[in-house]
């Protein structure tokens, strides 16, 4: 998986944030995968008046139970303090929007919903 990312605003991400990437299905999790810090730290994500983007990659192994149809893909931006980490009123929020002008964040569940894929088939 490869996600680029700009930040175009004033703030930065100053302490490291552990990133899940979250697999929902069927309006219910079906995944969650742990993106090492290494290959997705967002503190490179320095503000800027002309922002620049970064590019994190990761290899995503898909779970045995996903079934053809969409998957939406969020990320589950953690606090960095391990007491805070399963509190989803401390996940950190991309002010972003999609196509129909909608947040991307849910601050109910913490997430930031990146994509929805149609899944045609699936083999490891």
């Amino acid at each position: 998986m490869a996600l680029t990312m700009v930040n175009d605003g004033y703030g930065r991400v100053i302490r490291e944030r552990p990133v899940d990437l979250i697999l929902l299905q069927d309006g219910q999790e079906a995944g969650r995968i742990e993106v090492p810090i290494e290959k997705m730290d967002l503190r490179t994500l320095a503000s800027s008046r002309n922002p620049l983007s970064s590019t994190f990659a990761f290899r995503v192994g898909l779970p045995e139970k996903l079934h053809r149809g969409p998957i939406t893909m969020a990320l589950l931006i953690k606090d960095p303090a391990p007491s805070l980490r399963p509190r989803t009123a401390y996940a950190l929020p991309l002010n972003s929007v999609d196509k129909d002008g909608q947040a991307i964040f849910s601050a109910a569940k913490g997430l930031n919903r990146i994509v929805t894929v149609n899944i045609e088939h699936h083999s490891e």
